[in-house]
Parts: C-alpha cells; sequence; structure tokens
C-alpha cells in the first residue's frame, strides 16, 4: 500500500481548513440574529425620518434577512463597526430633524414678534435647517477613517454646531421679547 505524499496531504489539509475557515472568524449566530433585527429597525428609522441615505444601499435594506445573511459571512469585529456606523448615522439624523424643528419655531417666533431677524439661520424651512445639519456630516467625513471615531466625531461636530446655532437664536429671540 502506498502512502500519501506530503503534497496531497498538505493539499488536504489547506482544502479542509478552507472550507471551516468562515466558521472560524464569522460572527456567532446570537451575534447575527440581534444585528438583523437592529440593521431592519435602523433601516425603517432612516426611512421614516426621511434621513437621506441613499435607500438603495444594501446598508439601508428593512429586510433582516439580507442583514442576516451578510452577518453570517463577516467577522465579529466587521459586525460590530457597521453596528456602530448605524447607530452613529441614525443619531445624527435624529438630532438633525430635532434641530430643524427648533430651528423652524424659532424662525416662527421671529415672525410672529416681528423681531425681523433675517437670513437662511431665520427661515422657517425646517427641511433647509435639516439639509445644513445633515451636511455637516458630509464636510467631517474621511475616507479610511476609523468608522466609529469619525461617527462620534460628526456627531460632536453637529451637537456644538447645532447647539450655538440654538443658544444664539434663543439669545436673539429673548432680547426681542424683552423690547
Amino acid at each position: 500500500m502506498r502512502r500519501p505524499d506530503f503534497v496531497s496531504v498538505l493539499g488536504g489539509v489547506a482544502v479542509a481548513l478552507l472550507l471551516s475557515s468562515s466558521q472560524l472568524w464569522a460572527a456567532s449566530a446570537s451575534v447575527c440574529n440581534a444585528y438583523a433585527k437592529e440593521a431592519a429597525a435602523k433601516a425603517r428609522g432612516v426611512r421614516e425620518f426621511a434621513c437621506g441615505y441613499d435607500l438603495k444601499d444594501p446598508r439601508w435594506t428593512a429586510e433582516r434577512t439580507d442583514h442576516a445573511r451578510w452577518c453570517k459571512t463577516a467577522p465579529e469585529d466587521a459586525v460590530a463597526r457597521e453596528t456602530a456606523r448605524r447607530r452613529g448615522e441614525m443619531k445624527l439624523c435624529d438630532e438633525c430633524r430635532v434641530y430643524a424643528r427648533a430651528a423652524a419655531q424659532f424662525a416662527g417666533e421671529n415672525r410672529k414678534l416681528k423681531c425681523g431677524f433675517s437670513g437662511p439661520r431665520w427661515s422657517d424651512d425646517a427641511q433647509g435647517h435639516f439639509g445644513w445639519c445633515m451636511a455637516l456630516r458630509d464636510n467631517q467625513s474621511a475616507p479610511g477613517a476609523d468608522v466609529a471615531a469619525s461617527q462620534k466625531s460628526i456627531a460632536e461636530i453637529a451637537e456644538k454646531s447645532t447647539d450655538s446655532e440654538t443658544l444664539g437664536r434663543i439669545q436673539q429671540i429673548s432680547t426681542c421679547k424683552s423690547r
């Protein structure tokens, strides 16, 4: 009986490793179940809040099975990064919606009280204010940057920018009311 040569054995081991490698590095079933549930919910949220993200992008599909399929082939750290990125984008959208509503309300106060403030800051177009806020994301995105860190940075910049805008409006309206 002939003994298998080294190349045959090595080839067999390589095939076995390749076939099982996706099992070794792919996210677990429990991680993928939670991931898919949250990803589909966030995708529904971006539609509800009209965030302006590309809804043709597979990241924003509302189909839970599509998210689960991707997760089952992805390493757990990639799943964690994608989860953080999606949460950051949803948080930014939510914060920009809140900011836009407040900015439009202040513009209404300006008009009602006949304060006379003008310019884009005093527009009652909530969608315009929302667009300005979301553009902060576009201006701060850095290719190749750590996704979670860049989302946090963008959210902080948006918060600081919208806070200072809102504070400025509050001060101006308060001054107008006291006249």
